[in-house]
């Protein structure tokens, strides 16, 4: 970036927050589950941050991959990524090697191997998703209050996450095969702790790109979370007049991987059959925190903040998992469907949904994982939180009494086309599956509270439409919007009041 450049960039952040001053009070506290300010007196749909403000679903080129394309290797080491993934690697050319069907001679072997590991060669990863919380949780979030101690004090972080995946660009797309491979990493970066302001270098960046949005027509508040709709828009007009593209590439070329926190990997072991259907092989997560190896070899946690210098290193974290009979948050096992063991199973898991054919319980249950007050990556399983739109979808059902609704005036929620091609067996909450791109109902909430969360610690007001209270036939409004998204229609805000 050059210097002119970042001085236009840092004039105009002035601009927008002075323009927004004038009709508010700009001031940066927060906790999650508060109302935004009953006193501001900001107006307009672009006032605030809505879940397309600060979340990005790509959408896919000509080619089967993402655009912007993105090479993840130029932002993460990915002989990092792979060291995390390895073990599954070896697990599944074992399982090609050994367990095929008709036999394979030594040669053979070899060249399987040599196809299974190009498949993952650090050239084919991109970034697919990317998301901004202002208010990431902490192990001492609010959420695990009901699970430990009542006197643990609730943490804030902000984090932007990268979603990464390989593409393999041999894939045949014009007939239907998928370049994405059924691998996803989580480049987590923790940016800093405690509220956000205005002098957020993030912040600027974010505003830069709403102004660009504005710009360009692009309205974003007031929709659901899909592809987004400004990257889709200039992917298909002129290079020269990408700016938001522009924009938005600088905005995770310029993290510093000294600021990366947390890694985590996703993948389905398929058995060499390399299909993404039901009975192919187990899904499996594995993940922790980002440190640098000492002089010793060891790998030293900097909380928060990795230190500066030193190969990137994983300390694996465990799932916690709530004992049954306790209060207390135990270890359990990090790997996808061991919850399923009654000695590590608890209230909100998704284990017992799995295993009945469907009662208001087992609805509410899904609901509850739902949740971004109630559960997060440190009080609940991996598998359980990225199956419960899947789930929804396969056992066509409705929403429970336990649905939480977005924060009013922010539009949380998955846009009723992602609902309609979701596969009963896509367990991805935001990136590629199968050649498309997706998204969950999970991703959508949490992107919700997020811009929530950030509208309150700037003090801006959220931006989209009011679908509180009732209908014209004097009805709930907002479980029929939720209703309409999930039949798979587009128009769901029409009926809620306008900002």
């Amino acid at each position: 970036m050059s210097l002119a450049r970042f001085g236009n960039f840092a004039f105009n952040r002035r601009l927008v927050i002075a323009a927004l001053a004038t009709v508010g009070v700009v001031s940066a506290c927060a906790t999650r589950g508060q109302n935004p300010s009953e006193s501001s007196a900001i107006t307009g749909v672009q006032a605030g941050f809505d879940v397309n403000d600060i979340s990005w679903l790509l959408p896919k080129n000509e080619n089967g991959f993402p655009y912007p394309d993105v090479k993840a290797e130029s932002l993460i080491p990915i002989d990092f990524v792979r060291s995390v993934y390895q073990p599954f690697l070896d697990e599944n050319l074992k399982d090609i090697t050994e367990s095929s069907p008709s036999p394979m001679t030594d040669e053979q072997k070899r060249q399987r191997a040599a196809e299974h590991k190009a498949l993952f060669e650090a050239s084919r990863w991109r970034v697919v998703g990317v998301r901004y919380d202002a208010c990431a949780p902490t192990p001492n979030h609010a959420a695990l209050q009901r699970l430990v101690d009542a006197r643990v004090v609730p943490g804030c972080l902000q984090q932007l996450r990268l979603v990464l995946q390989p593409f393999n660009p041999s894939a045949n797309v014009s007939l239907g095969e998928p370049a994405d491979l059924d691998v996803a990493a989580h480049a987590v970066y923790t940016l800093g702790v405690g509220p956000v302001d205005t002098s957020s270098v993030v912040v600027d960046k974010l505003l830069r790109l709403k102004e660009t949005a504005r710009q360009n027509a692009i309205v974003l508040a007031g929709t659901p979370l899909d592809t987004h709709p400004a990257l889709a828009k200039e992917m298909t007009g002129p290079r020269e007049a990408a700016k938001y593209t522009e924009d938005f590439v600088r905005l995770i070329q310029e993290l510093p991987i000294s600021r990366l926190t947390q890694v985590a990997v996703f993948s389905v072991m398929a058995g060499g059959r390399g299909t993404q259907q039901a009975g192919d092989g187990l899904w499996k997560f594995k993940g922790g925190q980002v440190g640098r190896k000492s002089a010793d070899g060891s790998c030293i946690l900097h909380v928060n903040r990795p230190a500066e210098t030193g190969d990137l290193c994983l300390v694996e974290a465990p799932v916690p998992i709530l004992e049954p009979k306790a209060s207390v948050v135990t270890v359990g096992c990090n790997r996808a469907f061991c919850f399923l063991k009654p000695e590590v199973a608890h209230q909100d898991n998704i284990a017992p949904v799995l295993a009945t054919l469907g009662t208001p319980a087992m609805v509410d249950t899904l609901h509850k994982i739902d949740n971004p007050e109630l559960h997060h990556f440190f009080s609940q399983d991996c598998a359980s939180c990225h199956m419960t739109t899947s789930v929804i979808v396969r056992r066509r059902w409705g929403a429970g009494a336990s649905r939480v609704a977005p924060p009013t005036r922010i539009s949380g929620y998955l846009a009723g086309p992602q609902w309609k091609a979701k596969s009963p067996w896509d367990f991805r909450n935001f990136g590629y599956f199968s050649g498309h791109p997706t998204a969950s109902e999970r991703t959508a909430l949490e992107a919700g509270f997020a811009a929530n969360d950030l509208n309150k610690q700037l003090g801006l007001a959220n931006p989209g439409p009011d679908c509180s209270g009732n209908d014209a036939a004097g009805a709930p409004l907002e479980p029929k919007v939720w209703q309409c998204f999930r039949d798979g229609k587009n128009d769901c805000l029409s009926e809620c009041r306008p900002r």
